[in-house]
């Protein structure tokens, strides 16, 4: 079988096997604020930038994806597979009352390769200005899990109970592709968005005798393309001439990037079904009156825009320090949801970090070869509450451990643990603590098997 039909295979294969398990029965979300706009938004970030605060506008990386900006797939110098998950742990309080929880899920597949064989680039007599990337694969866009209750007291009424339920989640299966000229990388990001989800709210009036109770069903189904543009300029700092590899390499590198998109459009497919009954969750049919209303509509997502830089230095010649600073805003006042009357506003979010290789000369000591991050970020989200706006903020903290593969290639498993705390005044706190893990499996051969130049 030629060569690249085994590749394709592959791909294929790959593809396939994340849809299996992306659609496996996990606990993807359990967190009551998932309930407004899409539910809670995942991140874009795999965990070596997650464990940075987040930063991504101005970073790239040889041995690692960043899919939040495209441009940075064209700085690729292997064939990288990664895949990860995450735990999170959560404790929601409110008038000294608390309860917690677990939530997990698989958080990404994905694949990317520069388009030049890294090996005969190597060995090229003549070099080329211009270098290309390639990213595909599949990560959650939102996920939804909740299941709240609330009683009040109403005057000739008695005790009302409210019981709020929701499950549901949207994916996204991307392709990322880029180029860049000397040091400018321009990229786009393409995902075609999909998914489904069901929101629930019941009213039991507990002290009136043989009470209708009321429940509302909303489920619904969207599908649609989304994009991404984003932009790279890499500085060496103090670069010369007379510069070899070596000593090019030891150079300060100074990364502007942004990127971003104007509002997408999406289709959305809902059914709305209103019900009073005294035995609706006992499946009797018996006195309950039901009507159903099926709208299919446009679900209208906001413009995003990013920028950043990371700037990284070695030291002694040998410790490598990375750092960098994202700030990122999003028209959430633009989204529009045909099936639930409700107003999100702008969000923003400020994030700092970097990372540290004690030694990238090490050959012996492994905690030499680690990489130690950190990182901060806080932010406005753009769920409002009972007329409040939440404030999401966090701490970040990450290892990089080496993994020993054939032919030597660097790869890693990568470990993060975020604390952080989403809430606003006179409202539900939700103080959470996530785990993410990742792999990064790197190949400089696996994708190119043709001979040197």
């Amino acid at each position: 079988m030629p060569i690249y039909w085994s590749k394709l295979s592959f791909i294929t294969l790959f593809l396939l096997s994340t849809v299996v398990v992306f659609g496996q029965n996990v606990p993807k979300e359990n967190s009551p604020y998932s309930r407004y706009g899409l539910g809670n938004i995942n991140p874009t970030e795999f965990a070596p930038l997650q464990s940075m605060g987040g930063i991504s506008a101005g970073y790239n990386n040889p041995y690692q994806l960043n899919l939040t900006n495209p441009a940075s797939t064209a700085f690729l110098g292997y064939t990288s597979f990664e895949t990860g998950g995450f735990a999170k742990y959560s404790v929601l309080s409110a008038n000294d009352e608390s309860a917690s929880n677990w939530s997990g899920n698989i958080s990404h597949f994905a694949l990317g390769f520069p388009l030049r064989n890294p090996l005969n680039k190597a060995f090229s007599r003549e070099k080329s200005p211009f270098d290309y990337g390639m990213a595909l694969g599949l990560i959650p866009y939102s996920l939804t899990g909740y299941d709240v209750e609330s009683t009040s007291t109403l005057p000739s009424i008695g005790e009302v109970r409210y019981k709020y339920l929701g499950s549901g989640a949207t994916y996204q299966a991307f392709l990322n592709t880029s180029i860049k000229y000397h040091n400018l990388a321009v990229g786009g990001h393409v995902g075609y968005l999909f998914g489904s989800g069901i929101d629930e709210t019941a009213i039991y009036f507990n002290d009136l005798e043989n009470a209708f109770s009321n429940i509302l069903r909303d489920e619904y189904s969207l599908n649609g393309f989304i994009w991404r543009l984003g932009v790279q300029y890499e500085f060496i700092i103090g670069k010369t001439p007379e510069d070899d590899a070596k000593t090019l390499i030891e150079r300060p590198r100074l990364v502007l990037g942004a990127y971003g998109n104007s509002g997408n459009n999406v289709n959305i497919i809902g059914n709305s079904i209103a019900a009073r009954t005294n035995s609706f969750y006992t499946g009797s049919n018996l006195d309950t009156i039901v009507s159903s209303v099926e709208i299919e509509d446009i679900l209208n997502l906001p413009s995003e825009f990013g920028i950043g830089f990371t700037y990284s230095l070695l030291t002694d010649k040998k410790r490598r320090i990375k750092f960098g600073s994202d700030f990122k805003i999003g028209q959430w006042s633009q989204y529009n949801n045909p099936l639930r009357n409700e107003t999100l506003a702008n969000s923003w979010r400020a994030a700092v970090g970097g990372e540290m290789v004690p030694n990238t000369n090490s050959y012996n000591r492994y905690t030499d070869l680690m990489r130690y991050r950190v990182g901060f970020h806080y932010g406005a989200d753009p769920r409002v509450v009972n007329g409040e706006q939440l404030t999401d903020y966090g701490l970040t903290l990450g290892l990089g451990l080496p993994l020993k593969l054939p032919r030597g290639m660097p790869s890693f498993m990568n470990l993060g643990l975020e604390a952080g705390k989403l809430s606003a005044p006179n409202l539900l706190s939700e103080n959470y603590y996530k785990i993410n893990v990742g792999f990064t499996l790197n190949d400089n051969t696996w994708f190119y098997k043709q001979k040197f130049n």
